[in-house]
């Protein structure tokens, strides 16, 4: 049996922000290989890892913050809004193919939600 090798990068960059206090990145997904004709290869991240590698505590887990992923070049695809400490984000990328997203992190730490029965 022959193992699979996929050649994917997963690109970072921190991105100047307009608005004070307000965390972009670009990142792109690439997949250099040309293993699965037509079907491209599933490429996922953790978006904690941006925090990681830009040490960037609003990523962090006790942060409590969303991030919301915006596809740069398919407008097509619906924009996402993730919990930054623990979500990941998985999507095909075709042969010799590349996705970019857009990432934002809110300036502010989600409020807790509240149901009935709650104890505040």
């Amino acid at each position: 049996m022959l193992a699979t090798v996929f050649w994917t990068n997963i690109w970072a960059k921190q991105l100047e922000s307009a608005t004070s206090g307000t965390a972009s990145y670009a990142v792109l997904l690439f997949n250099r290989g040309d293993w699965s004709p037509g079907a491209g290869v599933p490429i996922t991240f953790k978006l904690s890892s941006l925090g990681a590698a830009f040490a960037d505590a609003r990523l962090a887990s006790v942060a409590n913050r969303t991030c919301t992923l915006t596809d740069v070049w398919n407008a097509s695809r619906p924009v996402q809004r993730l919990d930054c400490a623990t979500a990941s984000f998985t999507t095909m990328v075709p042969d010799h193919g590349c996705v970019q997203l857009r990432v934002v992190v809110s300036q502010e730490p989600r409020q807790p939600t509240v149901t009935s029965g709650d104890v505040l």
